[in-house]
């Protein structure tokens, strides 16, 4: 292995990596380091049904969730079974009229009147839609579910592939939803491979790598844990954007105006995730799965700008609900509560965001709700590291109508007129989960001290690079610089709240750097003083006034 830049070798340190094996493992995964698609409980039982309707030449449809998660993992299955020869169906839920999980109501259209048999495939969600998976099979219709999120005691009676089922070999794979979709296909592909003499027509099986850009996309966006299976397929579906197969990521890539080939996981979780999530927001989460599956580059490159402008849409909505929020927000309740939990008149499709944001801010669990009809309030709900807000959620669920999510992250409904009891007992339950919780030593702010020289040049940032993907479980690191004067410095943004610097460290080099959200301390800095950064590196994609 070749050598590395001290300070390349000083943050894998940090994270663990001091021998040269585990170095080079986690610089250079390799696919051949994934486990198995058999060792993943579920996963027979759903290959031998999805053969047989292939063979049987019954109606497939994939039904998936309206966020990144769900529709990038919607888009995998479809792409994937098109490519065996097999045109399947797709819903994606409105978030509006129909909300999260599955619903019947879609099964009672003139559609599927005359349908007496079929295959539905849930992605990404499913795992709590018991009653409903009762119904659709009472229809006529075989239910299999991949889920990622936390599996109730009443679980669905169906093949059931969702890491989170006991002694399932992949239990600490913390596999996003598109990752179970992809390892369906995986063993799907396997399972084809063994009995491709028993189809009529001979079977192109597809490689499988050019479907990981799915995955890449939906693992960041979900935010989920960077495990070691994750970091395998997140990084080859990262290197999957320099030349796309499908057209619809490469329209994306070109809306979102990245050109070069080369994604971060910022620009998925920054740029990318937030322009697919918009259109579900908007109640056409459908539209990402058509731009996903369209193979015309004409078409594609038009639904790409539908989505960007969704998300246009969808930051105007976020710096309106934002300043309505803290208009109607008690700031004084938050020490003693240790959450927040409001209630408003706000757009539906942005609350989760609201509660980000919150969270973000004032680093306590938080919940926003809307009203959503007459007699309903729908919320959702926003954690911080160490507090399980499902578990919190759970002692609350005779309150609610309905609620689903994991850890860090949920959704719920209920009668207004339940609101003021559940905001009380979900108080008392976070006072309760923040007295267990177990209080760890503060993570400094940076990882290193180290001149910007240091990394600002092409070798480490070269070796920088392969530390990637960041997120849970592989944060991205973050440098202190004691001694950098400022050459320029301006307030940037439509409210001028970002400052952006031109700074120089030891040596006679500009650099420019972006400090978003800090426009308030911009006004005490000028042009020629020395002051201290904390900074990271990133790709530039703002176009210079």
């Amino acid at each position: 292995m070749q050598s590395l830049p001290k300070v390349i070798e000083d943050l894998l340190e940090l994270r663990g990596f001091t021998e040269p094996l585990s170095i080079n493992t986690f610089l250079n995964p390799k696919l051949s380091g994934l486990p198995s698609p058999d060792s993943m409980s579920g996963m027979d039982e759903a290959v031998t049904v999805i053969i047989d309707s292939l063979q049987s030449d019954i109606p497939i449809l994939i039904w998936g969730d309206y966020d990144v998660d769900g529709t990038t993992a919607t888009s995998l299955l479809v792409n994937f079974f098109r490519s065996l020869g097999k045109d399947v169906l797709y819903h994606i839920p409105n978030r509006i009229t129909e909300g999260y999980g599955l619903n019947t109501d879609f099964f009672k259209s003139e559609l599927w009147e005359d349908t007496k048999e079929f295959l539905m495939i849930t992605v990404d969600c499913g795992i709590s839609n018991t009653k409903e998976i009762q119904y659709i099979q009472g229809i006529g219709g075989r239910v299999i579910v991949t889920d990622h999120h936390q599996v109730p005691k009443n679980k669905p009676n169906c093949p059931i592939l969702n890491p989170n089922q006991k002694n399932c070999g992949f239990n600490d794979t913390f596999l996003a939803g598109v990752g179970v979709a992809f390892y369906l296909a995986a063993g799907v592909r396997s399972g084809l491979a063994k009995r491709r003499d028993e189809f009529k027509d001979k079977l192109t099986l597809p490689n499988l790598k050019s479907y990981l850009g799915f995955v890449a996309m939906g693992t960041i966006a979900d935010v989920v844990q960077l495990s070691e299976t994750n970091r395998i397929l997140v990084r080859a579906g990262m290197e999957t954007f320099a030349g796309p197969e499908f057209v619809g990521i490469k329209a994306l890539l070109t809306a979102c105006e990245i050109n070069n080939g080369e994604v971060t996981s910022e620009d998925i979780g920054f740029n990318i995730g937030p322009t697919i999530n918009a259109a579900g927001r908007y109640g056409v989460g459908s539209k990402v799965v058509d731009l996903f599956t369209e193979q015309d580059p004409k078409k594609a490159r038009k639904l790409a700008n539908e989505l960007k402008k969704h998300n246009v849409n969808r930051k105007k909505e976020c710096v309106e609900g934002t300043s309505n929020i803290l208009d109607i927000l008690d700031i004084s309740l938050i020490p003693g509560d240790k959450c927040i939990v409001v209630l408003g008149d706000f757009f539906e499709g942005i609350i989760g965001i609201l509660a980000s944001r919150l969270t973000d801010q004032f680093k306590v669990p938080s919940i926003v709700f809307t009203y959503s009809g007459e007699n309903t309030v729908k919320g959702s709900a926003r954690s911080v590291e160490g507090i399980d807000i499902h578990k919190a959620l759970n002692e609350c669920s005779f309150l609610m109508e309905k609620f689903g999510g994991h850890e860090m992250a949920a959704g719920m409904s209920m009668r207004s007129i339940n609101y003021e009891a559940f905001r009380e007992r979900f108080v008392e339950e976070i006072n309760i989960l923040q007295e267990k919780m177990v209080v760890t030593e503060n993570r400094k702010n940076f990882d290193l001290i180290c001149p910007v020289e240091q990394i600002f040049n092409r070798e480490t940032l070269q070796q920088y690079k392969m530390l990637e993907p960041f997120g849970p479980g592989n944060l991205r690191p973050a440098f202190l610089d004691n001694n950098v004067m400022v050459v320029a410095c301006r307030h940037v943004g439509s409210n001028r709240e970002h400052i952006q610097l031109t700074i120089r460290g030891t040596y006679e080099k500009n650099i420019k750097a972006i400090g978003f959200n800090l426009g308030a301390k911009g006004v005490d800095i000028i042009a020629g003083s020395t002051i201290k950064i904390i900074f990271t590196p990133t790709i530039n994609r703002f176009r210079e006034s």
